[in-house]
C-alpha cells in the first residue's frame, strides 16, 4: 500500500487495480465498506465516474499517507522535492 501511495504522490499514473486497492483500504479505515460504489466509479458508462474516481483516490491517498508515515518534502515554490 505504501508503494501505491508514494507512486500517486510522485505523479506516476496508477492503474485501475491500484486505485481499487487504495479506495478499499480507505473504506476499511473509515469503517464503511461498499464495493458497489467502487464498481460505479470505474464503470466506463458513468459520465461522472472519472472525476469522482480521481477525487476518491486523492482523498484515499491523503488519508492513508498519515497511517503509513509518508513524508513529502516540498520547496518554497511548491515543487515536490522528495517523497519517502
Amino acid at each position: 500500500m505504501k508503494n501505491i501511495i508514494i507512486k500517486y504522490f510522485s505523479g506516476q499514473p496508477l492503474n485501475i487495480d491500484e486505485c481499487v486497492k487504495l479506495m478499499e483500504a480507505y473504506m476499511v479505515k473509515v469503517g464503511k465498506t461498499n464495493s458497489t460504489i467502487i464498481q460505479k466509479l470505474i464503470d466506463p458508462m458513468n459520465p461522472f465516474g472519472q472525476g469522482m474516481l480521481q477525487q476518491a483516490v486523492e482523498i484515499s491517498a491523503r488519508t492513508l499517507s498519515e497511517d503509513y508515515n509518508i513524508t513529502r518534502v516540498i520547496s518554497k515554490e511548491g515543487h515536490l522535492l522528495m517523497i519517502y
